[in-house]
């Protein structure tokens, strides 16, 4: 199988192989696994820049392709982005089911358990609505833990 990309595909193959490859890598460290392959891929793409004259996106670190710091620093901060919306997000939805099954009595609540991985009603969007309203105006400062 051949595939052709223009110098633009290219490039943005090789970061999104290395943002898979930085997802992949955390993933797997967390598990406690081995962490090659992906690293394996994006050196295979990183040897092949000189045919797209993409140079620049290289370094040679030990006889091995590495991403330049350029490329590294882009994907770092697109990653951190990714993270801090990741957060919030998570956090919203976290806490407005949290609140919304606190409304149920145990019988609909064990309905919707068993019904696995269904959507939850749409009420749920509300106690999350109010939670990111909740944190794009006061951030964590208003979020207590009660004992």
């Amino acid at each position: 199988m051949k595939i052709e990309l223009s110098k633009n595909q290219y490039r943005e193959l090789i970061k999104l192989v290395m943002l898979g490859s930085r997802v992949k890598e955390e993933v797997l460290e967390a598990r406690g696994l081995p962490f090659v392959q992906a690293l394996a891929m994006q050196e295979y793409l990183l040897s092949n820049v000189e045919t797209f004259e993409l140079d620049e996106m290289v370094e040679d670190v030990a006889g091995s392709f590495a991403p330049a710091e350029k490329v590294s620093s882009e994907i770092e901060s697109m990653m951190n982005e990714y993270d801090e919306e990741a957060f919030w997000s998570e956090l919203e939805t976290r806490l407005g089911q949290r609140d919304f099954y606190a409304t149920l009595d145990p019988a609909e609540r064990k309905d919707l358990e068993t019904e696995g991985d269904k959507w939850l009603p749409e009420e749920v969007h509300e106690y999350c609505e109010k939670y990111a309203q909740e944190f794009d105006t006061h951030g964590l400062d208003r979020l207590r833990i009660q004992k």
